[in-house]
């Protein structure tokens, strides 16, 4: 009987040829553009508060409502988006969940002048962003193993996982210098000139329709050339059959293991990126406005992001040295 050399598969591959391909980085770095726009979506109002409470009269309790949104739906549509990934492929996810970001934007966008259209469409955009936030979480991991060797595979993860993290920054950087709120009354936006409130308007409108632009290239990039998959795998693992969608899901529901990851991995996102999207209401209460605000926020994240991505790299180069 021949014993097996530690460094053959344990699984056999249904195909011995394996290739990488330059696509790959086309591949993640459209998928890393659409998780920033999308991540910039979620966050959108919280940079801009004192702006928006004076040009519609929202109360606090909207702008966390806005994030709340994208965590609800998040929850209530994250399996049978999994399932379209694994079942339809990487495009179909991508292309559906884009069409759904960018179907956030146009509801808005053409809603900035009323303020009780505004606060609907901002309800209803938010939905539909929050759903096309299942597949910028959960396909990364899929996009870096279908595409990429493994001693590339951590950062592919980390470029796609930083970028969503950088739309926080991104609605930090861009709204409060877009969305001015210079000339509203701090201490009482409603009292503000009618004369500031409909330039505000007229600042959300042109804010919602450069973020509307990016959407939709995009969109059009994923609908022209955005393959699920390479014609030969880059390694031997991505070549291996995976189990069964459903029973996959039960046995990962049955893994104490993958609960007491998800559970920490939880604890440590969940409350930073909450947090993230409504920080400035906290400022504005000290005394803070949306600018410096803004840029403690933006601060913060590209830190973050930087952080990430090196550690992503680290990683990598770890395994690479010590295999």
């Amino acid at each position: 009987m021949e014993t097996p050399n530690e460094s053959d598969p344990l699984l056999q591959s249904n195909s011995s040829e394996t290739r990488i391909y330059p696509q790959r980085w086309y591949i993640v770095g459209v998928f890393a553009l659409f998780g920033c726009l999308q991540s910039c979506v979620w966050s959108i109002y919280g940079p801009m508060d004192l702006a928006i409470q004076a040009a519609y009269g929202w109360p606090s309790s909207s702008f966390a409502m806005m994030t709340n949104w994208g965590n609800i739906f998040f929850i209530l549509t994250i399996i049978p988006s999994s399932w379209i990934l694994e079942k339809k492929g990487l495009k179909s996810a991508v292309l559906l969940c884009s069409l759904f970001s960018a179907l956030s934007m146009i509801i808005r966008v053409f809603n900035t002048k009323s303020i009780q259209r505004f606060t609907i469409s901002s309800h209803i955009g938010s939905i539909l962003n929050g759903i096309s936030g299942t597949t910028i979480l959960s396909a990364p991991s899929v996009l870096s193993s279908t595409w990429f060797p493994p001693n590339e595979r951590t950062i592919a993860t980390s470029i796609s996982q930083m970028f969503n993290l950088f739309g926080n920054a991104l609605s930090f950087m861009l709204g409060p210098r877009i969305v001015s709120d210079i000339g509203v009354n701090a201490t009482d936006p409603s009292k503000t000139p009618e004369t500031v409130k409909e330039r505000i308007r007229d600042d959300v409108f042109y804010y919602f329709l450069y973020i509307l632009i990016a959407e939709i290239i995009v969109f059009v990039s994923v609908l022209v050339y955005y393959p699920s998959r390479p014609k030969f795998p880059p390694s031997t693992s991505s070549s291996i059959s995976r189990v069964d969608f459903v029973s996959g899901v039960v046995k990962l529901l049955k893994n104490k293991t993958a609960w007491f990851i998800g559970f920490a991995y939880s604890i440590m996102i969940g409350f930073q990126s909450a947090w993230n999207g409504i920080q400035s209401l906290d400022y504005n209460s000290i005394g803070i406005l949306d600018k410096e605000a803004g840029n403690i926020g933006l601060v913060s994240t590209v830190s973050s992001c930087v952080f990430g991505l090196l550690f992503g790299y680290l990683a990598d180069r770890i395994r690479r040295k010590y295999r």
